[in-house]
Protein backbone atom coordinates (compact mmCIF):
# COMPACT_ATOMS: atom_id res chain seq x y z
CA UNK A 1 0.00 0.00 0.00
CA UNK A 2 1.51 3.29 -1.06
CA UNK A 3 1.76 6.31 1.08
CA UNK A 4 -0.81 8.41 0.00
CA UNK A 5 -3.68 5.00 0.23
CA UNK A 6 -2.54 4.84 3.37
CA UNK A 7 -3.24 8.01 4.69
CA UNK A 8 -6.79 8.16 2.84
CA UNK A 9 -7.57 4.69 4.96
CA UNK A 10 -5.98 6.75 8.25
CA UNK A 11 -8.52 9.60 7.35
CA UNK A 12 -11.42 7.51 6.99
CA UNK A 13 -10.50 5.74 9.91
CA UNK A 14 -10.34 8.93 11.93
CA UNK A 15 -13.79 10.01 10.03
CA UNK A 16 -15.50 6.75 11.11
CA UNK A 17 -14.43 7.11 15.14
CA UNK A 18 -15.63 10.37 15.35
CA UNK A 19 -19.14 9.01 13.76
CA UNK A 20 -19.22 5.95 15.08
CA UNK A 21 -18.51 7.94 19.17
CA UNK A 22 -20.72 11.13 18.26
CA UNK A 23 -23.68 8.33 17.61
CA UNK A 24 -22.87 6.58 20.87
CA UNK A 25 -23.22 10.17 22.66
CA UNK A 26 -26.57 10.79 21.51
CA UNK A 27 -27.42 7.15 21.86
CA UNK A 28 -26.10 6.91 25.38
CA UNK A 29 -28.15 10.55 26.23
CA UNK A 30 -31.48 9.08 24.58
CA UNK A 31 -31.21 6.29 26.97
CA UNK A 32 -30.26 8.13 29.73
CA UNK A 33 -26.88 6.73 30.62
CA UNK A 34 -25.41 8.02 33.75
CA UNK A 35 -23.14 11.50 34.03
CA UNK A 36 -19.08 10.83 33.64
CA UNK A 37 -16.03 12.36 33.58
CA UNK A 38 -13.26 11.22 32.52
CA UNK A 39 -10.71 10.91 35.50
CA UNK A 40 -7.42 9.56 33.76
CA UNK A 41 -6.42 8.03 30.67
CA UNK A 42 -3.46 5.73 30.86
CA UNK A 43 -3.84 4.17 27.80
CA UNK A 44 -0.54 2.87 25.71
CA UNK A 45 0.65 0.39 23.33
CA UNK A 46 3.78 -1.89 22.85
CA UNK A 47 4.67 -3.98 19.91
CA UNK A 48 2.37 -6.70 21.63
CA UNK A 49 -0.60 -5.08 23.18
CA UNK A 50 -2.68 -2.40 22.21
CA UNK A 51 -4.41 -1.29 26.21
CA UNK A 52 -7.22 1.02 26.90
CA UNK A 53 -7.01 1.85 30.68
CA UNK A 54 -9.49 4.92 31.53
CA UNK A 55 -10.22 5.65 35.16
CA UNK A 56 -13.80 7.85 35.31
CA UNK A 57 -16.11 9.90 37.69
CA UNK A 58 -19.66 8.76 38.08
CA UNK A 59 -21.67 12.14 38.55
CA UNK A 60 -25.25 11.05 38.66
CA UNK A 61 -27.10 9.81 41.10
CA UNK A 62 -28.99 7.47 42.20
CA UNK A 63 -27.10 4.66 41.51
CA UNK A 64 -27.77 1.21 41.41
CA UNK A 65 -25.95 -2.09 39.72
CA UNK A 66 -28.27 -1.92 36.35
CA UNK A 67 -27.48 1.90 35.69
CA UNK A 68 -23.28 0.80 36.24
CA UNK A 69 -23.08 -2.34 34.33
CA UNK A 70 -25.37 -0.03 31.75
CA UNK A 71 -22.52 2.55 31.76
CA UNK A 72 -19.58 0.11 31.62
CA UNK A 73 -20.90 -1.75 28.98
CA UNK A 74 -21.47 1.87 26.89
CA UNK A 75 -18.08 2.59 27.97
CA UNK A 76 -16.41 -0.38 26.88
CA UNK A 77 -17.88 -0.59 23.55
CA UNK A 78 -17.18 2.74 23.23
CA UNK A 79 -13.13 1.94 23.73
CA UNK A 80 -13.89 -1.43 21.27
CA UNK A 81 -14.25 2.30 18.56
CA UNK A 82 -10.78 3.48 19.06
CA UNK A 83 -8.55 2.61 16.12
CA UNK A 84 -5.80 5.25 16.60
CA UNK A 85 -2.99 2.38 16.98
CA UNK A 86 0.58 2.33 15.60
CA UNK A 87 0.85 -1.82 15.51
CA UNK A 88 -2.72 -3.06 15.91
CA UNK A 89 -6.10 -2.22 14.37
CA UNK A 90 -7.82 -2.52 17.85
CA UNK A 91 -7.59 -2.39 21.65
CA UNK A 92 -6.19 -5.93 22.98
CA UNK A 93 -7.08 -5.31 26.58
CA UNK A 94 -9.78 -3.16 27.77
CA UNK A 95 -9.79 -1.66 31.38
CA UNK A 96 -12.43 0.33 32.65
CA UNK A 97 -12.84 2.10 35.94
CA UNK A 98 -16.00 3.75 37.82
CA UNK A 99 -15.45 6.02 40.60
CA UNK A 100 -18.02 7.36 42.66
CA UNK A 101 -15.76 10.10 44.16
CA UNK A 102 -12.49 12.03 43.60
CA UNK A 103 -11.39 11.41 46.55
CA UNK A 104 -12.12 7.65 45.61
CA UNK A 105 -9.82 7.59 42.76
CA UNK A 106 -6.66 9.89 44.23
CA UNK A 107 -6.57 6.90 46.94
CA UNK A 108 -6.41 4.65 44.07
CA UNK A 109 -8.94 2.35 45.34
CA UNK A 110 -12.71 1.37 46.41
CA UNK A 111 -13.94 1.90 42.76
CA UNK A 112 -17.51 1.53 42.22
CA UNK A 113 -17.86 -0.50 39.15
CA UNK A 114 -15.33 -2.25 36.82
CA UNK A 115 -14.64 -3.65 33.16
CA UNK A 116 -11.85 -5.77 31.92
CA UNK A 117 -10.64 -7.80 28.90
CA UNK A 118 -7.41 -9.46 28.83
CA UNK A 119 -5.41 -10.43 25.94
CA UNK A 120 -5.91 -14.26 26.09
CA UNK A 121 -7.31 -15.51 23.09
CA UNK A 122 -11.37 -16.06 23.13
CA UNK A 123 -11.15 -13.79 26.28
CA UNK A 124 -14.52 -12.02 27.07
CA UNK A 125 -15.37 -8.90 28.82
CA UNK A 126 -16.32 -9.38 32.81
CA UNK A 127 -18.29 -6.22 34.69
CA UNK A 128 -17.67 -6.09 38.70
CA UNK A 129 -19.74 -4.24 40.95
CA UNK A 130 -18.60 -3.02 44.58
CA UNK A 131 -21.61 -4.14 46.63
CA UNK A 132 -19.99 -2.61 49.65
CA UNK A 133 -19.03 0.87 47.81
CA UNK A 134 -22.66 0.85 46.38
CA UNK A 135 -24.26 0.27 49.62
CA UNK A 136 -22.30 2.80 51.06
CA UNK A 137 -23.44 5.44 48.70
CA UNK A 138 -26.32 7.46 50.22
CA UNK A 139 -26.90 10.75 51.20
CA UNK A 140 -25.35 14.14 50.10
CA UNK A 141 -22.35 13.66 47.14
CA UNK A 142 -20.08 16.38 48.93
CA UNK A 143 -20.59 14.34 51.84
CA UNK A 144 -19.00 10.56 50.78
CA UNK A 145 -15.84 9.89 51.46
CA UNK A 146 -14.15 6.26 50.05
CA UNK A 147 -17.16 5.67 48.80
CA UNK A 148 -19.41 5.97 52.39
CA UNK A 149 -21.69 8.71 53.32
CA UNK A 150 -20.91 10.40 56.64
CA UNK A 151 -23.68 8.58 58.67
CA UNK A 152 -22.42 5.21 57.88
CA UNK A 153 -18.41 6.48 58.97
CA UNK A 154 -19.82 7.97 61.97
CA UNK A 155 -21.69 4.63 62.81
CA UNK A 156 -18.27 2.56 61.81
CA UNK A 157 -16.32 4.97 63.94
CA UNK A 158 -18.06 4.21 66.66
CA UNK A 159 -17.99 0.55 66.50
CA UNK A 160 -14.26 0.96 66.06
CA UNK A 161 -14.07 3.05 69.58
CA UNK A 162 -16.41 0.37 71.38
CA UNK A 163 -13.63 -2.70 69.87
CA UNK A 164 -10.28 -0.59 70.81
CA UNK A 165 -12.18 0.01 74.20
CA UNK A 166 -13.14 -3.65 74.70
CA UNK A 167 -9.81 -5.08 73.56
CA UNK A 168 -7.30 -3.05 75.86
CA UNK A 169 -9.91 -3.65 78.65
CA UNK A 170 -9.96 -7.36 78.15
CA UNK A 171 -6.10 -7.63 77.59
CA UNK A 172 -5.67 -5.55 81.09
CA UNK A 173 -7.80 -7.88 82.87
CA UNK A 174 -5.95 -11.16 81.49
CA UNK A 175 -2.60 -9.22 82.07
CA UNK A 176 -2.75 -6.91 84.89
CA UNK A 177 1.03 -7.36 86.09
CA UNK A 178 2.51 -7.19 82.57
CA UNK A 179 2.41 -4.30 80.31
CA UNK A 180 3.65 -6.24 77.26
CA UNK A 181 1.91 -9.32 76.69
CA UNK A 182 -1.27 -6.95 77.48
CA UNK A 183 -0.55 -4.65 74.61
CA UNK A 184 0.11 -7.76 72.43
CA UNK A 185 -2.68 -9.01 73.09
CA UNK A 186 -5.07 -5.76 73.08
CA UNK A 187 -3.72 -5.83 69.94
CA UNK A 188 -4.79 -9.32 68.75
CA UNK A 189 -7.95 -8.97 70.27
CA UNK A 190 -8.64 -5.60 67.71
CA UNK A 191 -7.21 -7.04 64.74
CA UNK A 192 -9.46 -9.67 65.24
CA UNK A 193 -12.87 -7.02 66.40
CA UNK A 194 -11.89 -4.91 63.45
CA UNK A 195 -12.65 -8.20 60.85
CA UNK A 196 -16.23 -8.35 62.56
CA UNK A 197 -16.92 -4.99 61.63
CA UNK A 198 -15.81 -4.92 58.81
CA UNK A 199 -17.72 -8.20 57.65
CA UNK A 200 -20.89 -6.50 59.78
CA UNK A 201 -20.83 -2.91 57.42
CA UNK A 202 -19.54 -4.43 53.99
CA UNK A 203 -16.61 -2.64 54.22
CA UNK A 204 -12.63 -3.14 53.94
CA UNK A 205 -10.14 -3.13 56.87
CA UNK A 206 -8.40 -0.33 54.71
CA UNK A 207 -11.45 2.08 54.94
CA UNK A 208 -12.14 1.58 58.78
CA UNK A 209 -8.37 2.71 59.29
CA UNK A 210 -9.28 5.77 57.11
CA UNK A 211 -12.53 6.25 59.18
CA UNK A 212 -10.79 5.67 62.27
CA UNK A 213 -8.31 8.70 61.31
CA UNK A 214 -10.69 10.53 59.90
CA UNK A 215 -12.78 10.43 63.20
CA UNK A 216 -10.44 11.70 65.34
CA UNK A 217 -8.74 14.34 63.27
CA UNK A 218 -12.92 15.77 62.88
CA UNK A 219 -13.07 15.03 66.68
CA UNK A 220 -16.69 12.98 65.60
CA UNK A 221 -18.58 12.52 69.28
CA UNK A 222 -16.90 9.60 71.20
CA UNK A 223 -17.53 8.15 74.88
CA UNK A 224 -14.09 7.38 76.74
CA UNK A 225 -12.04 6.87 73.84
CA UNK A 226 -8.51 6.05 74.52
CA UNK A 227 -6.81 8.15 72.06
CA UNK A 228 -4.31 6.60 69.38
CA UNK A 229 -2.40 9.16 67.95
CA UNK A 230 0.80 8.43 69.60
CA UNK A 231 -0.01 4.65 70.33
CA UNK A 232 2.56 2.81 68.42
CA UNK A 233 0.23 -0.42 67.81
CA UNK A 234 -1.01 -1.05 64.42
CA UNK A 235 -4.86 -2.08 64.04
Amino acid sequence: MTKKKKKIVRIISIFLFVATASAMQAQAVNKGILGYTLLKDSSYETSRKAQVDKSYLVEERPLSKEKLRFLLEYLYKKALTVTDWKHHDKPTVIRIILYASKNDFEAKEDWVAMANKNAFPNSTVSYSISDSQLRGLVGKAGDRRWGLAIEKRKKIYVSIVKAVEKSIKVADEKYPTDTFKSMDYSEELAKKYYKEIAKKHGVTVKQMKKIEKEGYMQKWPETGYTELKNDARSF
